[in-house]
């Protein structure tokens, strides 16, 4: 089966490092304070306005096993206005997302399991209401699984975002 689909993926795109630091050579790494799990700040759009603390941990310990066609992503927020973390398919559009109303420390999680064709995320997408509460999109990371795309980052973990500059 082929398939080859493109879309435009709305909002700033995040630029990542080619390779994630929790990962050298495919193999899961803890930071160097020896906590199990990464906690790395990261900006969210191009200007200085949306900002997020991200935990990622190893999903292979958790149960069930996260494997690395899979990613657990969540979102908690620690601003007063909404958010919302959506997954993105080239050929399909949006396919599910997790909202937070508000505050809220609890991260609400949604599973994903890497695109093939129309089935499965590209990426995520960072959304939020603007001026006069109209929801845009402000952010979004390069899709796939080559240098500085989501999968090479995310695949095989659970990453937990509090979104905590507006």
């Amino acid at each position: 089966m082929s398939c080859i689909c493109f879309s435009g993926i709305p909002g700033d795109r995040i630029s990542l490092p080619a390779n994630p630091p929790w990962r050298i050579g495919g193999v899961w790494t803890p930071p160097p304070s020896g906590t199990p799990f990464w906690t790395v700040g990261m900006m969210l759009d191009s200007a200085p306005f949306n900002m997020a603390r991200v935990i990622v941990a190893d999903g292979a310990t958790f149960s069930p096993p996260v494997s690395m066609t899979e990613a657990v992503v969540g979102l908690a927020n620690a601003t007063s206005w909404d958010k919302e973390i959506w997954a993105d398919n080239l050929c399909s559009g949006r396919i599910g997302s997790v909202f937070q109303a508000g505050t809220n420390a609890t991260p609400r999680r949604m599973l994903l399991q890497q695109a093939v064709c129309r089935e499965g995320a590209d990426t995520v997408v960072f959304r939020k209401p603007g001026f006069f509460g109209i929801w845009h999109d402000v952010g979004h990371f390069p899709p796939g699984s080559g240098p500085g795309g989501f999968w090479r980052f995310f695949g095989g973990t659970v990453a937990d975002f509090t979104w905590v500059v507006d």
